[in-house]
């Protein structure tokens, strides 16, 4: 395996990966209701505003992390196309697009 298609594949792991970091967000938030609901110590609003405003920050650069992994498979790899997209690979045609277009 080539080394472009390995550092490939380990970008799109980690892409996988930070999806699913930013799917913790709905698990923390069930935690912080169930503190709010059933906690046997009530949250102060001072507690409550920091466990919110951590967790602003803690998704931000989950999800800041998560765009930038991203944009990174989108931006062009000529030497993955070079690689990747040789014409004709695995030999010549067997159909010319100009008979198909004179046969209608």
């Amino acid at each position: 395996m080539a080394m472009n298609q390995l550092h490939q594949m380990k970008t799109m792991n980690q892409l996988e990966d930070d999806i699913m970091e930013c799917w913790k967000v709905t698990d923390d938030l069930k935690f912080f209701v169930q503190e709010l609901l059933d906690s046997p110590s009530r949250l102060t609003d001072d507690e409550q505003a920091n466990i919110l405003l951590g967790m602003e920050t803690l998704y931000d650069r989950k999800f800041n992390r998560l765009f930038e992994n991203w944009s990174s498979l989108l931006k062009p790899q000529p030497e993955l196309e070079a690689e990747f997209m040789t014409p004709y690979e695995f030999g010549e045609p067997t159909l010319n697009p100009d008979d198909i277009i004179s046969s209608l």
